[in-house]
């Protein structure tokens, strides 16, 4: 019988230690010089919000400016009004007592039990975009009740494990190639994340992903890229991953296939965020990214488009096809 009991012990504690755990990183200083399962390819998933039912979530840690004011949308009961103090979760003791005091939340991870339909979303169209998380603390068994915003990405305070753990498993092991400017934006000076030092960009410098993390200065999701030298350099996800546009990396099986469809004169130009005349609409895109706006104008069987791209701190640019040859630059 205490041999049994003792089996079981090890057992539990081993699946305690098992537990899925979110890493995050931390940037060195920058030196001068309708219910379904989980899709798994978004963590914010909009309208389809049924679908963190079962999931687990980790709630990601506020960015130092910040952290005084806590988190919002965490109640006790989601049938009272969220402008109601005594209603607030793990409740602040100031004049934002309306939030969530931010160190009893921090970092800690959430089972979706349930989404609840907000209680005025058939009454009143200003909540109609609004529910509630059902959530189990993982540590404690707390029960705690979050509002859910659909059309509100940037209040989603969350990152989904099963999210983090696939989009793991899909950039890890993998070597890349980095482009050095985007039709959208320049990319400022690169430095070594454990270092500070600046990185020096080559064409042919091949980079592989060793982790990936949740960067400890913005807390985004973001890729740890390596090089032979053995520096590392910090990339967010929202820029690997082509979600606005562009990617600022490209795996090195593509660009193998890459060089054999448009020559290796013209896969270093796309690389290097360069367009010339005479380029596809696909070559056009892999180098500058997707348009802000395109304007389309059919002549004489000719389709003839202009590209829009806007630019953060200089004037738009503008490309202009024939069909699907660029003809101008401007």
């Amino acid at each position: 019988m205490k041999k049994s009991l003792i089996i079981v012990i090890i057992i539990l504690i081993g699946l305690n230690q098992a537990h899925a755990q979110i890493s995050t990183k931390k940037k060195a200083n920058k030196m001068i010089s309708s219910m379904s399962s989980f899709e798994g390819t978004r963590n914010y998933l909009g309208e389809n919000v049924h679908q963190y039912i079962g999931q687990e979530l980790y709630l990601t840690n506020n960015p130092m400016s910040v952290r005084e004011f806590g988190y919002t949308g965490f109640i006790h009961d989601y049938t009272r009004s969220l402008c109601e103090s005594s209603n607030t979760s793990f409740q602040r003791h100031d004049s934002h007592s309306l939030n969530s005091e931010y160190e009893k939340l921090a970092g800690r991870y959430f089972l979706v039990l349930d989404v609840i339909k907000h209680p005025k979303a058939d009454s009143d169209s200003l909540y109609k975009n609004k529910s509630f998380f059902k959530l189990k603390a993982k540590d404690n068994g707390d029960i705690v009740y979050y509002e859910y915003i659909s059309d509100n990405e940037a209040s989603f305070p969350f990152i989904v494990v099963d999210f983090f753990q696939r989009k793991k498993k899909e950039f890890v092991g993998k070597d890349y190639f980095l482009k050095q400017y985007s039709g959208h934006y320049y990319w400022e000076e690169p430095t070594d994340i454990n270092t500070g030092h600046p990185i020096y960009l080559s064409f042919s410098t091949i980079w592989k992903c060793i982790d990936f993390v949740v960067e400890e200065e913005l807390w985004k999701l973001a890729l740890i890229l390596e090089n032979k030298n053995g520096e590392q350099l910090l990339i967010y996800l929202d820029m690997a991953d082509g979600r606005y546009g562009y990617s600022w990396i490209v795996e090195k099986s593509q660009v193998e296939l890459y060089q054999k469809i448009y020559g290796a004169q013209n896969w270093r130009l796309i690389l290097s965020g360069e367009v010339k005349l005479g380029m596809t609409k696909e070559m056009c895109t892999l180098s500058w990214g997707t348009p802000y706006e395109i304007n389309k104008i059919i002549s004489k069987k000719v389709i003839h488009e202009q590209w829009v791209y806007r630019k953060k701190y200089s004037s738009d640019r503008y490309l202009y096809f024939e069909n699907d040859k660029l003809t101008a630059i401007l």
